[in-house]
């Protein structure tokens, strides 16, 4: 009764001619879905992700409610698999017949809608991230020393845990004192690389098959064979059956094609000078934000944002603004007060930022020395990394990145 009140039934649901409190219940979160997120919560249970930015969600905080989970599962048996079909094309009504709202703080369970015309829903499951079983993490070191820090502010002490989401491949940290999903650096978003991993051709088969399309091509094909049109039934069945391998057998294809070409830009030779191991050479997928690159004479793509300390650059930003005349890149200006540097360089931060993509094409050192760079962004953090960068490029004041890097 429950899921029927939940799928629409028309009026107010009823059990035995008598009002049903917890039909009711769900009556109220098909007939106002707002209301299920809504302030009655309180102003914790909704919070904006990467809130002025492209890619702005809101996220609401659900908690797994027992019993309505089984009552799901008893409806997954026996609409024999429909209801579950449904709440893969619906991730919301997923949520909703399945948790309660809460706070985002408690929650185990959120609910991201896209903040666009589109209002798009998907939903994460919260997570806890051990800092102590990581083998490059210290417990003395500075996770635990500047009490201001951001990443002091989602280390849960004294266990060291951190609560996280994963939302398009970065990992979001629950932030203590501001009660929201903040970014943060490799410790949180992983190693410097981009993961993209090859999709098994059952995945991608069960995919197409849930799609409407092939959906609504198995209710035409029972509709013809009740008809006795078996020639007709027939041609569906191998039209469709021979899409569903061509479109398979294209996505796996680009799936290889794809996890080939970011291997090879995960691992770029690179040179890091670091206070307790000196000027050393490694893989880029180690590097993290603070490390000092050091920028000899050739070519170089560079696999990170970095912000120029000393020398000079010429870059070519083609990957980025589709510019075919190379850039030159100064070093940041040295400033003896105590602002940031965004806060000094105004407008003309770009000068001096090295976005990751864009290949160096000479590096010139002061004196002596080579040139070097103070890595800014890592991860999926990258300007490359931000979905929308080629379009947005193209405006002077977003060219090259959305804002200044922090």
């Amino acid at each position: 009764v429950y899921l029927a009140g939940f799928l629409g039934m028309k009026g107010e649901p009823r059990l035995q001619g008598r009002p049903h409190r917890l039909c009711g219940t769900a009556w109220q979160h098909l007939r106002s879905p707002k209301a299920s997120m809504g302030g009655r919560h309180g102003e914790n249970h909704r919070t904006l992700l990467n809130e002025g930015e492209e890619a702005e969600m809101e996220t609401f905080g659900y908690k797994t409610h027992g019993f309505r989970r089984a009552l799901c599962i008893a409806g997954y048996i026996l609409s024999c698999g429909i209801l579950l079909l449904v709440f893969y094309w619906k991730p919301a009504w997923d949520v909703w017949a399945n948790c309660v709202p809460c706070d985002l703080q408690e929650a185990d369970v959120v609910l991201l809608r896209t903040t666009d015309e589109f209002h798009m829903y998907s939903w994460k499951k919260v997570t806890w991230i051990s800092l102590s079983s990581l083998d490059y993490i210290r417990r003395d070191s500075a996770v635990v020393a500047d009490e201001s820090s951001l990443l002091n502010r989602v280390v849960r002490k004294p266990d060291l845990k951190v609560r996280c989401i994963q939302v398009q491949k970065i990992r979001y940290a629950w932030d203590l004192a501001a009660s929201r999903f903040q970014k943060v650096g490799k410790l949180i978003c992983g190693p410097n690389t981009i993961e993209v991993e090859i999709t098994p051709i059952w995945k991608l088969l069960v995919k197409e098959v849930l799609n409407l399309f092939y959906v609504f091509q198995l209710f035409s094909v029972c509709l013809w064979l009740a008809e006795d049109y078996i020639e007709y039934s027939v041609a569906i069945v191998l039209m469709s059956l021979l899409s569903m391998a061509l479109t398979v057998y294209d996505l796996r294809k680009q799936s290889v094609k794809l996890h080939r070409l970011v291997e090879s830009h995960n691992s770029v030779p690179v040179k890091v000078c670091r206070r307790q191991a000196g000027l050393q050479a490694m893989e880029s997928r180690h590097l993290v934000p603070g490390d000092l690159l050091v920028l000899e004479r050739g070519r170089l793509m560079l696999p990170c944002d970095a912000i120029l300390i000393s020398g000079v650059c010429i870059v070519n930003e083609g990957m980025l603004t589709g510019e075919s005349i190379p850039v030159t890149k100064t070093c940041l200006p040295r400033d003896n007060g105590q602002q940031p540097w965004q806060a000094s360089c105004a407008d003309d931060y770009r000068r001096h930022v090295l976005f990751c993509g864009t290949q160096i094409i000479q590096a010139k050192g002061d004196g002596r020395e080579p040139a070097k760079a103070v890595v800014l962004r890592t991860g999926q953090c990258w300007a490359l990394g931000v979905p929308g960068l080629r379009e947005r490029s193209k405006h002077p004041v977003a060219r090259g990145a959305f804002g200044p890097p922090s």
